[in-house]
């Protein structure tokens, strides 16, 4: 049966998507840290999110349920790191500074935010 997206898209879609996530978190690591563990793991959470982060958790099938129990089976790891057996693989996020998986929850609370900026302001 085919996995049901939020909204309607392609295979090629999907991969541009995982593509830029993969630009973006690259970007984010310094060259001098960047090792074949680290790019295994952002290739995972680039590659979760750029397949998986468009599929449906409503209806009668949850795609995301689907998906993470795919990859859990299939794959076991994020870049070669256990996935915890808690959750859903979208659960899951790679610090590049701790080099660790870590749950969303711990990574966004470590970020610091700018604050107010002006929409025309560069940052």
């Amino acid at each position: 049966e085919e996995l049901r997206t939020v909204a309607p898209s392609s295979a090629m879609s999907s991969v541009c998507g995982m593509l830029r996530i993969l630009e973006g978190a690259i970007d984010a690591i310094p060259s001098s840290r960047f090792t074949p563990a680290t790019c295994a793991a952002i290739f995972d959470l680039a590659a979760v999110w750029g397949f998986g982060g468009a599929l449906s958790g409503l209806g009668n099938v949850d795609a995301r349920k689907v998906f993470s129990e795919w990859w859990r089976e299939e794959l076991v790891t994020f870049g070669g790191i256990p996935l915890p057996s808690i959750g859903n693989v979208f659960d899951y996020a790679y610090d590049p500074v701790t080099f660790s998986v870590c749950t969303w929850h711990d990574f966004v609370s470590k970020t610091k935010y700018l604050g107010i900026v002006e929409r025309d302001v560069m940052v």
